[in-house]
């Protein structure tokens, strides 16, 4: 088991990413590429990653696990030319959107949506 720090929403609002939870993802798909290129050298299958997390964490998870393929394979940087798929994704306790408007209508009075999508 492999446990990443990302950096988080109030980065990328300070980094002005838009949207600023765009941050946050990103990073997620990055740290399975950087995973992978350390396979060998850590002793794990690069055919067999899984992702994983709870509540925040559960929506990273679910994001790469339906996120086209990263790799870049003309890109100057090593991760970024390894492959960002999963094969399998573990989440509980996930938001059931991150859409504001949906979340309003789910959850009254919610506050996560507006700052996460700027």
């Amino acid at each position: 088991m492999i446990g990443v720090e990302l950096r988080t929403l109030t980065d990328g609002v300070s980094e002005k990413a838009n949207p600023p939870v765009s941050h946050v993802m990103d990073d997620a798909c990055r740290a399975v590429q950087l995973v992978r290129l350390n396979a060998a050298k850590w002793n794990l299958d690069p055919q067999r990653i899984a992702v994983g997390g709870g509540s925040q964490g559960a929506l990273l998870a679910l994001y790469v696990g339906c996120s086209v393929d990263r790799s870049d394979e003309k890109s100057g940087d090593p991760v970024a030319r390894i492959s960002s798929k999963v094969t399998c994704v573990a989440a509980y306790r996930s938001q059931p959107s991150i859409d504001p408007k949906r979340m309003q209508e789910w959850v009254p009075g919610v506050q996560w949506g507006a700052p996460a999508l700027g």
